[in-house]
């Protein structure tokens, strides 16, 4: 037995993907979402963003100037996933088959150059967030926010 569990580490380890073949390794917030926002979202989200406060007091402002609420944390990215603005992150992402009318979300187009870069980039979001809903904070049920992965660091 010893024997066996050590080729399965010196195979994934060495040559690693036959060992680990099925094995899906969580999605995190720091090792996956935040490098995708620091590259698609940051232009408008990062650190020089208003806060939510700032945001919503002034959103004719913001929007002139073509600038979002600040998202570059695991806690403001909380906020659009199941917190006071939930289900914004999801509406605003979305590819459009989860809408009534079948148009995307305002962000989605950011995710990538053209659909073959979005499309990864926004499955990786559903994999992170875990349930996909549209809903906003009022909607959601204890039962949806149960189903919400959004881990901040692997274990």
């Amino acid at each position: 037995m010893k024997k066996l569990i050590l080729a399965v580490v010196a195979t994934a380890v060495l040559g690693g993907a036959p060992a680990l073949a099925g094995v899906q390794q969580a999605v995190t917030y720091v090792d996956d979402i935040k490098p995708l926002m620091e590259r698609r979202c940051y232009a408008c989200h990062g650190e020089y963003s208003p806060t939510f406060e700032m945001f919503d007091a002034d959103k004719e402002k913001y929007a002139a100037m073509m600038v979002g609420p600040r998202l570059n944390s695991y806690e403001q990215m909380m906020i659009v996933v199941s917190g006071a603005e939930a289900g914004a992150l999801m509406r605003r992402l979305d590819d459009g088959a989860n809408t009534p009318d079948g148009q995307p979300g305002n962000m989605y187009r950011h995710l990538g150059n053209d659909d073959e870069e979005r499309a990864p980039n926004l499955q990786l979001f559903k994999n992170w967030v875990g349930h996909w809903t549209l809903k906003g904070a009022a909607e959601l049920t204890d039962e949806d926010r149960g189903q919400f992965k959004v881990l901040e660091r692997s274990n």
